[in-house]
């Protein structure tokens, strides 16, 4: 008796204070990532990337230009505002939780 193997699929990201996202995407199918630049795209796939082999291997947003060229884990999670205050990141949250996870079916 052949059997087919299951698949595996994407059908949920959770990314709670991950950059400018605070939400639960729920995931159906093929996904198209589109939108304007600044809109959140890169943001979400480093998210995946990092989720999936961890921090000491993610490569934060590697097709960027300028200072979003260097984005870091903390800038991820305090949403960084690509400015300096007093030679200083500025970060637009304090501090705060950060909820960054995967579920797959």
């Amino acid at each position: 008796m052949n059997t087919a193997p299951e698949r595996v699929s994407l059908s949920r990201v959770v990314a709670v204070n991950w950059r400018g996202f605070r939400q639960f995407l729920d995931l159906d199918g093929n996904i198209v990532v589109a939108g304007a630049f600044g809109t959140g795209k890169t943001a979400l796939l480093d998210l995946i990337q990092y989720v999936l082999v961890g921090g000491s291997h993610a490569s934060f947003n590697r097709a960027a230009r300028g200072r979003a060229s260097g984005r870091t884990l903390v800038g991820y999670c305090l949403c960084d505002t690509n400015t300096e205050r007093n030679g200083q990141s500025h970060y637009t949250r304090e501090s705060g939780v950060t909820l960054a996870a995967l579920e797959f079916t």
